[in-house]
């Protein structure tokens, strides 16, 4: 069954009076927060903070094992391979 009903929009008086009264039909986007903030919220996480620990661990042996001069320079793949991760 059709609808017999036959719909026009607005008038363009209308339609300069609506834009007047209420403003143009625009959606604002949501504000989104800075990048740097973004990026400081991931080390809330509780993984992240147990791989900076284990880094930090990692470093300090690595720096100790190079200067006392019983492991060459290779020692400091190990806290680079942390930090890629």
């Amino acid at each position: 069954m059709k609808s017999a009903t036959h719909h026009q929009g607005l008038s363009e008086q209308q339609v300069l009076e609506n834009r007047t009264r209420y403003g143009v039909n625009i959606l604002t986007p949501p504000e989104k927060e800075p990048l740097w903030k973004q990026f400081l919220e991931k080390f809330s996480d509780p993984i992240i903070k147990i791989l900076l620990v284990a880094l930090l661990l990692s470093v300090g042996v690595a720096f100790y094992q190079f200067f006392t001069g019983t492991e060459p320079a290779s020692v400091f793949l190990e806290p680079a391979g942390i930090l890629a991760a």
